[in-house]
């Protein structure tokens, strides 16, 4: 799997939509993500590891827009995927279930149906105490429109994404 680096692939000076449009084209099926994809990039260990991520369907359309600010890749995107109900931090599990109106009572099917049809793209930004994760979660979802957590908030995808940060 090929992450995008926020600062090495100059993210900053982009449009949003154009950021999207790259996240889109280094999304890798879910059925062939493992635990060192979430570590390393072409071999590069990647430190430490936060970002934002983004769940896609077959067809490339955003489902979730997710981040990890407090947690690392490797903690968070296993999570979304833990069966119990009574865990929180399986948010994209639970969306997609609901969503496909499952009777899936123990979320099994929909766990595997996800890993079947879905992909997910990668933007590691290296400093996980900065303000720039939160704000990026915020605008991939004002502009993906993903189908499991939209936002009323919309933005143009044409704004160039040093502008909207500094906000």
């Amino acid at each position: 799997m090929k992450w995008l680096e926020f600062y090495k692939d100059k993210i900053e000076e982009k449009s949003l939509g154009k950021v999207i449009s790259m996240m889109k084209n280094v999304s890798a099926p879910l059925s062939t993500l493992k635990i060192q994809d979430l570590i390393f990039n072409a071999n590069h260990f990647l430190f430490p590891g936060n970002g934002v991520y983004i769940f896609y369907d077959k067809a490339g359309v955003p489902l979730y827009v997710g981040k990890c600010s407090s947690r690392s890749f490797v903690e968070r995107i296993p999570a979304h995927f833990d069966l119990r109900e009574e865990a929180w931090f399986n948010s994209f599990l639970k969306e997609y279930k609901n969503a496909r109106h499952s009777t899936d009572t123990n979320y099994k099917k929909s766990a595997k149906q996800i890993f079947k049809d879905c992909s997910m793209s990668l933007l590691n930004i290296p400093n996980p105490k900065s303000k720039i994760i939160n704000k990026m979660e915020s605008l991939l979802r004002a502009t993906a429109h993903p189908e499991l957590n939209p936002t009323k908030r919309k933005i143009d995808s044409q704004k160039e994404l040093k502008n909207l940060l500094r906000n």
